[in-house]
């Protein structure tokens, strides 16, 4: 199963750095940053919604926003790089 996140980093004091960390290689099976305030994770089993949103919340600023959903399997596009598209295609 492959995860979308996408954010809003607001904050210039916070470090970000436990967070790219936890989405790249923190939760599921692993990650690629696609834009630049975007991810894919991959994960071989499912992952419960609310608890990876507490995770990531524990990694962000207050004022700071995101929104974290599986991708359908069905109806995506868009136009990313060949290697974004093929490490889609790598997590299936």
């Amino acid at each position: 199963m492959v995860y979308s996140l996408s954010y809003e980093l607001k904050s210039t004091e916070m470090d970000y750095t436990p967070l790219f960390a936890f989405l790249e290689h923190g939760i599921g099976d692993g990650g690629i940053h696609v834009l630049r305030d975007s991810w894919w994770i991959f994960s071989r089993t499912e992952l419960d919604i609310s608890d990876t949103c507490d995770e990531i919340r524990k990694k962000i600023a207050e004022k700071d926003h995101f929104f974290f959903s599986k991708l359908s399997d069905n109806d995506i596009n868009g136009w990313l790089p060949s290697s974004s598209w093929q490490w889609l295609r790598d997590s299936k």
